[in-house]
């Protein structure tokens, strides 16, 4: 069983029914805990979002027989993205700036009832988490899916253990790097063509680049693999691979990693890129 994600950022609210909160905070900025999704039915206000400018996209409505619907809502505090037709289904996706979490929910086309609800880590790709509800046409509860029993230590802290240990803000997609101090140019005086200039701190930018996967080996131990480059701390092609245990969070396997290039034995130009383990700091114990 294997599930992936990359980093990607959202938030969302919705009805909490009791469930742990996990609240992510690095560097005195805190992050809302993971939101809980609620088990009642609803059906989609059509009438509201299309006072909000929801569009009927179809080119040909009488040809076609069905409502082919498309919104879209940004602000500095959310995004709201409504898609689907009156034939099959309508996905409403509700995410929040400086969030790790999306709402979806699945409405029955034809009625506009409600169909399914979760909650996605945007992570990219995304993966469920949370409580998963689904429901037929008549819009009762016929399933209830926990994604999160086994996996005590919360994708939350995960993103927050990534924060801490690299010690980088993992909801930025870009971190700035200190590299040391360099003349740097203040004042030239005209009069006496005499320049002036002072020591200063330069920087550089690297992109942030992490990956997270949900994995269970065949003993059925659960764990999170953790994949993230760290040329910002290097200066070179290189990555880390640790995997957390899901109970616990305590790190199973801490490798480092560098990619090399070697030329491919096609008649292309292409290079092949081959990791090398550079140093095992945790022997990986999820292969015994």
């Amino acid at each position: 069983m294997k599930k992936i994600i990359f980093v990607f950022f959202t938030l969302s609210i919705i009805q909490c029914n009791g469930q742990k909160k996990d609240t992510i905070t690095f560097k005195n900025q805190s992050y809302m805990h993971q939101p809980t999704i609620d088990s009642q039915t609803e059906k989609l206000d059509i009438e509201k979002f299309q006072k909000e400018g929801l569009k009927i996209i179809n080119s040909d409505l009488k040809k076609t027989g069905y409502k082919e619907y498309e919104y879209r809502k940004d602000d500095t505090k959310r995004n709201i993205n409504i898609q689907g037709n009156s034939q099959t289904i309508i996905k409403y996706r509700e995410t929040f700036t400086n969030s790790i979490y999306q709402i979806v929910k699945i409405y029955y086309g034809e009625n506009l009832i409600i169909k399914s609800k979760y909650l996605y880590g945007t992570i990219a790709p995304s993966i469920l988490l949370g409580k998963e509800c689904q429901y037929n046409q008549k819009g009762e509860l016929t399933k209830t899916i926990n994604h999160d029993l086994g996996w005590d230590f919360s994708y939350a802290k995960v993103v927050g253990f990534i924060g801490k240990h690299y010690n980088i803000n993992p909801l930025e997609s870009q971190i700035k790097i200190k590299k040391g101090e360099r003349e740097t140019l203040v004042s030239y005086n005209e009069d006496t063509k005499q320049s002036v200039y002072t020591m200063k701190p330069y920087y550089e930018t690297y992109n942030t680049f992490y990956s997270i996967e949900k994995e269970e080996n065949k003993k059925g131990l659960k764990y999170w693999k953790i994949k993230i480059k760290t040329d910002f701390k290097t200066d070179k092609n290189t990555f880390d691979i640790l995997k957390l245990d899901a109970l616990s969070g305590e790190i199973l396997s801490y490798i480092e990693y560098e990619n090399n290039y070697k030329e491919s034995n096609s008649n292309t130009t292409a290079m092949v890129i081959i990791p090398k383990e550079v140093k095992i700091i945790v022997p990986d114990r999820t292969k015994k």
